[in-house]
């Protein structure tokens, strides 16, 4: 039976807070990165738009952004989300907790938008989709959201996979092996272990190619085949995340799974009906 639109934005809301909850985490580990002396710091980045400079509101933003400020807006981030996961009500609170995660994730990406990476877009592209869809109130507006994130990971798969056929490095293995020596995504035991295999790096690196270009096919798979290609793009998530420490990208495209499986039951079952 396909469940109600609303319930599974709801399960994509809890997984998607999960990975809020272990992205901030980690940045308050690391929170040093964020004073001025860090990597992560306001000043600098905030020099590349003259509108955060100069703008009317670009002190208000410099008293949201800058260190220590950001840890009190990261507080407030990390209880929305710890509430979200544990299962944000379908009322007016767990409608402001969603969209407040929606506008730290976009607060966020515009405090620094170096070192962000796929998992934090999908972040800011889940809750905000989520937000439109509680406020709207109805379940066309909530199934249109499911939609909207079941789209934008396949288009997500499809165009990394695309790349990646088209270079070399990764049709040879060169890509897979070079990845595990770096110092940020390395896995010095796994990088070994490819360069005395290089057959494995390659057979890796097209496993990677194919698993991201067919994953497109959940909308014309026929259940319970769709769970192959599921399993198939969630066990690369992990692989990443144990291998390269992507821990957030199992969290934020995981958290579209449902609406994956939920679209795909209304297109797969009209087509093989």
């Amino acid at each position: 039976m396909i469940q109600q639109p609303f319930q599974v934005l709801r399960l994509v809301e809890q997984i998607a807070a999960v990975g809020v909850v272990v992205s901030v985490a980690e940045l308050l580990a690391a929170r040093a990165q964020l004073a001025p002396a860090g990597l992560l710091n306001y000043p600098v980045p905030r020099t590349r738009s003259r509108r955060l400079v100069a703008a009317p509101y670009a002190p208000v933003l410099a008293a949201v952004f800058d260190y220590p400020a950001v840890l009190f807006l990261l507080g407030i981030r990390l209880a929305a989300a710890a509430a979200v996961a544990v299962g944000a009500p379908a009322d007016g609170a767990g409608t402001a907790l969603v969209v407040l995660l929606a506008a730290t994730s976009a607060a966020m990406s515009l405090r620094s938008p170096f070192g962000n990476d796929g998992a934090d877009q999908m972040t800011v592209l889940v809750f905000g989709s989520a937000a439109l869809a509680r406020l709207a109130g109805t379940p066309l507006a909530a199934q249109a959201a499911l939609w909207f994130l079941a789209a934008q990971t396949c288009l997500s798969y499809l165009t990394a996979g695309i790349a990646k056929s088209s270079a070399r490095m990764w049709r040879d293995g060169t890509a897979i092996r070079g990845i595990f020596r770096t110092v940020v995504y390395g896995h010095a035991r796994a990088g070994a272990y490819v360069a005395r295999h290089p057959g494995l790096a390659t057979a890796a690196g097209w496993s990677v190619i194919v698993t991201e270009c067919a994953f497109v096919a959940v909308f014309v798979t026929p259940s319970p085949y769709v769970y192959v290609i599921l399993a198939g793009g969630l066990g690369f998530h992990l692989a990443s995340a144990v291998l390269m420490g992507l821990n957030t990208f199992t969290w934020a495209f995981g958290a579209t799974y449902p609406a994956l499986i939920f679209c795909a039951s209304l297109s797969a079952g009209a087509l093989w009906s």
